[in-house]
């Protein structure tokens, strides 16, 4: 029997593909503001990969994804207003941004042997000083922020509904996770995983481990500055506090440790999940301030419970739970 018509795979291929279907089918059936929804938790779902990389595979506490982030919607923005570039071509300069501030923070880090909490703190500090550069630098607007001009031009990746827009970030979720899957299946994912357990232990194997931490910074500002561009095109509006926002990182980290960092799928389900505990917090009748501080709560009651009842993220406690059941078949 071919292996692709195995049943166990063919199951697999179901389960996979229903969510497929069902997203694709979505605009037929549903509003606006639910397809708006699902828009933004791809979206999510899409970023939250990238930290996966750098932090589920390589075992890196980066916070820097909120500058990859931000410098990719403005380039972009920036290069389409001053000169007429599209987009598209826009982005190119948006990645090459973040892949040199990649690159610089993460030598000078790596270098001098930062490691853990002491790397997300130096990240952290570094992401809060470009922000602060950003608002008060009148040349991108500022505290200001940018007002995108709306076209409804595909060539200027603009579209008057959301549906090309939802399709366009579910064919980016599908690419980015199949690059997690090459990942995970490939020299660099075995690599990554030995420096995020043990990395004296790789070192003395033979791995450089300097090249593949630069690699998996590399990889997430990469991936992090696309999805900027895509948030910039897609709100048609740019401002600090919002594109350089930790809380885009947080997102990214909360939504990758509660589908399972490390894993192929953890972070789209962890997104998927925190979308709609967002959506449930907001149904909340509460004052903005009231409902920013039951936000944070929720979230660190989310932590806590994920940290003790399923530290692994909810794709682990699945397979470790489906391994249970079937050692204990086989041992009955």
């Amino acid at each position: 029997m071919s292996t692709l018509l195995h049943p166990q795979n063919k199951s697999k291929m179901l389960l996979l593909g229903l969510p497929l279907l069902l997203v694709i089918a979505l605009p037929f059936y549903a509003g606006h503001y639910i397809v708006s929804l699902v828009t933004v938790a791809l979206l999510y779902a899409y970023l939250a990969q990238s930290w996966n990389i750098v932090g589920g595979y390589g075992g890196q506490f980066s916070l820097m994804e909120a500058v990859y982030f931000g410098v990719g919607g403005y380039t972009a923005t920036m290069l389409s207003q001053k000169l007429g570039l599209t987009p598209y071509l826009g982005l190119i300069g948006g990645v090459f941004l973040a892949v040199l501030f990649a690159i610089f923070i993460g030598s000078m880090s790596f270098k001098f042997g930062l490691k853990g909490i002491y790397f997300g703190v130096t990240t952290l500090v570094f992401s809060e000083l470009i922000r602060l550069v950003a608002l008060n630098w009148y040349f991108i607007g500022g505290a200001w922020g940018l007002q995108l001009k709306f076209k409804n031009d595909p060539l200027n990746f603009q579209f008057l509904s959301d549906l090309p827009y939802l399709y366009i970030i579910l064919g980016m979720v599908i690419a980015v996770t199949y690059l997690v899957y090459r990942i995970d299946k490939n020299k660099i994912g075995y690599y990554f995983l030995a420096i995020r357990e043990k990395e004296e232990a790789a070192e003395s194997l033979g791995v450089n481990t300097y090249k593949y931490k630069i690699k998996a910074v590399i990889l997430s500002a990469i991936i992090t500055s696309i999805g900027g561009v895509f948030y910039a095109q897609y709100t048609l509006f740019l401002e600090p506090n919002a594109n350089f926002s930790l809380e885009v990182v947080i997102k990214m980290l909360l939504g990758t440790i509660i589908g399972g960092k490390g894993t192929i799928f953890g972070p789209v389900v962890g997104s998927l999940v925190l979308t709609g505990l967002d959506e449930g917090i907001r149904l909340i009748p509460l004052k903005s301030a009231q409902s920013a501080g039951m936000t944070r709560m929720i979230y660190g009651t989310v932590i806590v419970l994920t940290a003790i009842f399923m530290p692994n993220g909810i794709l682990g406690w699945i397979a470790e739970r489906t391994t249970r059941r079937r050692t204990k078949m086989v041992s009955e």
